[in-house]
């Protein structure tokens, strides 16, 4: 059995969980199910995409100037969610992250930015989301 949310809130999770039906029985033309929680509702993932969770302090490129972000995660469709910086960079701002990978050749990965929303109680840090532009081109630098 699937649930959604609160829809007032306008979210669309979707949690599962299962029952089991106690009776069947129909109320004037209508079908009624009666059934009984065996488990507690859980979250069910929507997406056919993997995310990567990752803390690595990686390097970016904005205005010439060089200037490190921990990156948290790296979407399967392409996607970087980015921390805490100090700077406003505008919606569609091209950047280039530098991501070295130990053991492995570091790589630039050409990105835009997708939001960098002020954190709610600073008025000069923001969180920033990128997205690849070509993540088939990856540019290995070494």
């Amino acid at each position: 059995m699937s649930l959604w949310r609160d829809k007032s809130k306008r979210k669309k999770d979707v949690y599962s969980m299962k029952v089991m039906v106690l009776e069947r029985k129909k109320v004037e033309s209508q079908s009624v199910i009666i059934l009984s929680k065996v488990s507690s509702p859980k979250k069910v993932q929507r997406r056919n995409t993997y995310r990567l969770h990752i803390l690595k302090n990686v390097t970016y490129n904005y205005l010439g100037q060089n200037k490190v972000i921990l990156l948290k995660n790296i979407s399967a469709t392409g996607g970087l969610r980015g921390g805490i910086i100090e700077e406003r960079i505008p919606y569609d701002t091209e950047v280039m992250i530098h991501l070295d990978l130990e053991n492995e050749s570091d790589m630039d990965i050409k990105c835009k930015v997708v939001a960098c929303d002020q954190v709610s109680n600073s008025m000069i840090q923001h969180d920033i989301r990128l997205q690849f532009l070509d993540s088939t081109a990856l540019i290995n630098s070494r």
